[in-house]
């Protein structure tokens, strides 16, 4: 299956990115670096839920009613603005539960957005992620077992890529699920965390490095 996160990085480039970084506030080279670090926390958060009892199973049924990829038909069209009734922050909850704040917290502390930022970032990805996912379930026939196998595989190849970077995605989460707050949060006044910046960077790298 084709990188989750390289097919969306390629997509979210151009005048997808100009609006991103418009409706976020930032230069688009943030924008960009947040979103290439924004990708794999939810495929993170995706690969922990499949790997919960029945999630694989309810992951699957969620691809059937609500994402068959074809969101990814006009991404322009959807980050301009049909994002807002895509579900993208039901999806969160149902993702990361109560620790959905916390996570977006997180994900700004160490991107240099704030946390209203992150948050909509997120939401804006979310539906991206799980059109990419539905797309790739009907191009294979992929079971439910199959999606679990891809998101653990996508998860494998993105250490191998920024093992630092991922494992600080991982403080994250597990700083928001336990309760205990971003990791990092007294250092996040002097700007975003550079292990988690070189994410962006390296997967940034790697899609625009030549064939």
């Amino acid at each position: 299956m084709p990188s989750i996160v390289e097919s969306l990085l390629g997509q979210l480039s151009g005048p997808a990115l100009q609006s991103i970084a418009k409706q976020l506030g930032v230069s688009p080279a943030m924008a960009q670096a947040a979103i290439a670090a924004a990708l794999p926390l939810l495929i993170k958060g995706l690969s922990h839920n499949v790997g919960q009892t029945g999630g694989a199973s309810s992951l699957l049924s969620a691809l059937d009613r609500n994402h068959d990829g074809s969101v990814l038909d006009d991404v322009m069209g959807f980050v301009a603005g049909g994002h807002e009734g895509a579900g993208g922050a039901a999806i969160l909850g149902h993702l990361f539960g109560g620790s959905q704040n916390a996570v977006a917290q997180g994900l700004g502390q160490s991107t240099g957005l704030d946390d209203a930022a992150a948050a909509k970032l997120l939401a804006m990805l979310a539906p991206l992620v799980l059109g990419q996912l539905g797309r790739a379930k009907q191009s294979a026939g992929l079971d439910a077992a199959g999606i679990a196998g891809a998101l653990m595989g996508e998860q494998q190849s993105l250490h191998e890529q920024a093992p630092s970077a991922m494992d600080m995605l991982s403080g994250i989460l597990n700083a928001a699920r336990s309760g205990t707050g971003a990791p990092g949060s007294a250092a996040a006044a002097s700007g975003p965390a550079p292990d988690l910046m070189s994410l962006g960077a390296s997967l940034l790298g790697q899609f625009l490095k030549p064939r």
